[in-house]
């Protein structure tokens, strides 16, 4: 079971601290976690603009509770 949150508008050094957070917590990337980080892009028109947004995979619920308390 795989359990995703999306986190929104971040930038790439705050989503690395919430990743070496994680790790110092004791929580194992592909163990515990994985995530995909996706910069902000505009459509082919240039005018819709879509914010970056980090996908946080979790392999328990526990761990998936956790981030959600301290990030979400």
């Amino acid at each position: 079971m795989v359990i995703e949150v999306k986190l929104y508008g971040r930038n790439v050094q705050e989503i690395l601290e919430i990743v070496q957070d994680l790790r110092r917590t004791g929580f194992g990337q592909t163990e515990d976690f994985d995530f995909k980080w996706e910069p902000a892009h505009y459509d082919w028109s240039g005018d819709a603009e879509q914010a970056s947004c980090t996908t946080f995979m979790f392999y328990s619920e526990e761990v998936a509770t956790f981030f959600r308390l301290k990030y979400d």
